[in-house]
């Protein structure tokens, strides 16, 4: 706890190695979070630092996928990608899929044209079902397509956004 005047405390909190060290040659990454609570006391204060320092770690622990919503942790027995629901819809949808072996996973969504229009997923996952609501508010009605790859899998599928 670092005192900074009578009425403003900070509090400073560190998970990980005590010294920090990093041997030569090895790569190391760094998570910085900074969070700020007010309440009616000291001791108050202190407790929702906490609170929001769990949701940091939950955030952290979950691999940064709290967009994802993972449906089940049962592996499936291959991968699969789903259409999503509702289609047409307005203005977001769900996008549901399958990864049978954990590993690098990305789902792109293209415009009728073939031009990349956004980078939805990129990151790896474990073996599961999993959901991801998609929303499309900022996007103009028409046709796009989904795609997935995810190890030698590669699927695409047809979506339609109607304003």
């Amino acid at each position: 706890i670092v005192p900074l005047n009578q009425r403003d405390v900070h509090f400073m909190q560190n998970s990980g190695a005590d010294d920090l060290t990093i041997l030569p040659g090895e790569k190391q990454t760094f998570i910085f979070a900074q969070m700020i609570a007010r309440g009616t006391n000291n001791l108050n204060s202190v407790t929702k630092l906490k609170q929001l320092d769990d949701v940091v770690q939950t955030f952290y622990d979950s691999n940064y996928t709290i967009w994802i919503t993972p449906v089940s942790t049962l592996t499936p027995d291959r991968f699969s990608l789903y259409q999503n629901y509702p289609n047409p819809f307005n203005p977001s949808t769900t996008i549901k899929f399958d990864i049978s072996k954990p590993g690098f996973v990305s789902l792109v969504l293209y415009d009728s044209r073939g031009k990349e229009v956004e980078n939805i997923i990129n990151q790896s996952l474990s073996s599961g079902t999993y959901e991801y609501q998609y929303n499309a508010s900022k996007l103009s009605s028409g046709i796009y397509f989904y795609q997935l790859k995810a190890a030698e899998f590669l699927q695409t599928k047809k979506m339609v956004l109607i304003k």
